[in-house]
């Protein structure tokens, strides 16, 4: 199965602190998915990502799933089909209101790469890699201790978006 779908947002729901800063570090908490189809609960990290989206309000966090709540073996989990990873980033898109050009840019960048003509003498590497090298991404609502916390995508980590 293949989630979430692409007609629905589904929700993150944070359970303990949150980072505010780099210098905060990794904030360890549970964090729960909710889509039509399933709920998932994870043991996972929160730490402010980004470096000059830091000084906004409205944070971006790179998320590290792990197995237990030791958080000494890291989870791979997966989203839509993009493979196994065990972090992602939850992307607050401070300055695109319209939280579209990550995922609309992706979606132009796919269409492109496969109307090529020359698609099939394309390396293998480009033609496998998740979004064949673009950032995948899905919108979702996201949730702090119980309270409502904003929009945001959920996007592969950039060191995970070839594999």
């Amino acid at each position: 199965m293949i989630d979430p779908q692409d007609d629905e947002t589904p929700k993150f729901f944070w359970e303990g602190q949150l980072p505010n800063a780099k210098a905060d570090g990794e904030y360890r908490g549970i964090l729960r998915y909710v889509s039509k189809n399933i709920t998932r609960i994870f043991y996972a990290t929160l730490t402010v990502q980004g470096s000059s989206s830091v000084n906004y309000p409205k944070k971006n966090f790179t998320i590290k799933f792990y197995t237990d709540d030791t958080y000494t073996t890291k989870l791979k989990v997966e989203f839509k089909n993009w493979g196994l990873h065990d972090s992602y980033v939850l992307k607050a898109n401070w300055v695109d209101h319209t939280h579209c050009r990550i995922i609309a840019g992706s979606e132009i960048w796919r269409q492109i790469m496969e109307s090529r003509s020359d698609y099939e003498e394309l390396p293998e590497e480009i033609k496998t890699a998740s979004g064949h090298g673009a950032t995948q991404g899905f919108s979702s609502r996201f949730y702090v201790n119980g309270l409502y916390y904003g929009l945001y995508e959920l996007i592969i980590a950039k060191k995970d978006i070839n594999g």
